[in-house]
């Protein structure tokens, strides 16, 4: 999903279950980086 980030995109929330083993959170933390490198609005919300 990181490859099809080149521009701005639009407002993004992002939310994530500390302990969930199918989608780890580190890979919302990589996206959320991402964005905000392209200086997008993001709010990511990691959840115990």
């Amino acid at each position: 999903m990181l490859t099809y980030i080149t521009r701005r995109q639009p407002s993004t929330l992002l939310i994530y279950g500390s302990r969930d083993n199918i989608v780890k959170a580190k890979y919302g933390a990589a996206l959320r980086d991402r964005l905000v490198a392209l200086c997008s609005i993001v709010a990511f919300l990691e959840i115990p």
